[in-house]
């Protein structure tokens, strides 16, 4: 278990605020400390939007919190993104047959299957007004990133603060990355798979940068995304606004 953050605090174009305690990024949460389970009591947490793929949630389940709803999206069909969490030796078996992690983020807008089921969590989000709630997935950094970037664009927060948040997983992935890396190439003395896992754990600029530019060329725009694939009414927007944000 790593971090649970909350989005509360982060302001908008035009200088509302997201309330504390409404919506939560983190990793999985398998093995939260006491510290953190008396959290999420105190908070009254309603709901856990789960994107790993079955696999990954069955491997390492998420702590039961009475009164609090799970909802498992997984947002890939394969059990490629959790290939991290694996064995040392079953990482290096099936190292070659994974995309790399430019390619995942490309497919988390490009892929079918992958873009409905953002269209879903996010429907689950913005449409089911039960909050607080925590959004997460292995590490918290990939497919939790993405769908806090799409929430937060939704709720009008400039693309740099998307990606400050974004980004502040950073130090905390980085020595994860230098040391899986030098390990890979240590066994296999390959300079290219080595760096392969280093960008799987790794957090950069460019991977957020590549889904929501994939988001816009396949959609027109974020807003048609939103609108037309997603299926959200002015109305609902305004509405989600209303209730997480405050002036």
């Amino acid at each position: 278990m790593g971090y649970i953050r909350d989005l509360g605090g982060l302001k908008t174009i035009d200088g509302k605020t997201i309330k504390a305690n409404c919506l939560f990024r983190s990793a999985q949460l398998d093995k939260p400390s006491k510290e953190q389970i008396s959290f999420l009591n105190d908070i009254k947490l309603k709901r856990i939007i789960d994107l790993r793929t079955v696999a990954e949630a069955d491997q390492d389940k998420d702590i039961e919190i009475e009164g609090c709803k799970y909802i498992n999206i997984p947002y890939v069909e394969t059990d490629y993104n959790g290939v991290v969490h694996n064995s040392l030796k079953e990482q290096l078996r099936r190292l070659k047959e994974i995309p790399t992690m430019e390619e995942t983020y490309v497919d988390m807008a490009k892929n079918d299957f992958c873009v409905n089921k953002i269209k879903q969590s996010l429907r689950e989000v913005v449409l089911v007004h039960d909050y607080p709630t925590i959004i997460h997935c292995a590490t918290g950094k990939d497919r939790a990133g993405v769908l806090t970037a799409l929430l937060l664009s939704l709720l009008d927060v400039p693309y740099e603060t998307i990606m400050e948040d974004y980004l502040k997983q950073y130090p905390f992935y980085l020595n994860i990355a230098r040391r899986y890396g030098f390990v890979v190439f240590v066994c296999l003395l390959d300079k290219t798979m080595a760096k392969k896992v280093y960008d799987y754990y790794i957090v950069k600029r460019e991977y957020l940068d590549l889904t929501m530019n994939a988001f816009k060329e396949r959609f027109g725009s974020l807003d048609n995304f939103f609108h037309e694939f997603v299926g959200l009414t002015d109305e609902d927007i305004k509405e989600f606004k209303d209730i997480i944000l405050t002036n």
